[in-house]
C-alpha cells in the first residue's frame, strides 16, 4: 500500500479557502477518477471526504477501495 501524503478534501477546501467554482473544477477530477474506476468495472462503495485526498500539487488520491466492488458484465 502506497503512503498518501494528502488531506481530505474538505479540509484542503477550507484551508486553501477556494471559490465555489474552484471547488467545483475539484469534485469534477473526483467525478473523473471515479468514472475512471468505472470504466475498468470497479465501484468504489465507499466515497467520502477522508477516502478522497489531495496532496500538496493538487493530485487528487482516491483512497480505501477495500469494499469496492468489481461488476461483472451482462449479456
Amino acid at each position: 500500500m502506497e503512503y498518501v501524503d494528502g488531506i481530505p478534501i474538505d479540509e484542503y477546501c477550507d484551508k486553501n479557502k477556494l471559490t465555489i467554482n474552484q471547488r467545483l473544477n475539484l469534485f469534477i477530477k473526483v467525478c473523473e477518477a471515479v468514472q475512471y474506476a468505472h470504466n475498468n468495472l470497479v465501484i468504489h462503495r465507499d466515497l467520502k471526504p477522508n477516502n478522497i485526498l489531495i496532496k500538496n500539487d493538487g493530485t487528487i488520491k482516491l483512497l480505501d477501495f477495500g469494499i469496492s466492488e468489481s461488476i461483472k458484465c451482462r449479456k
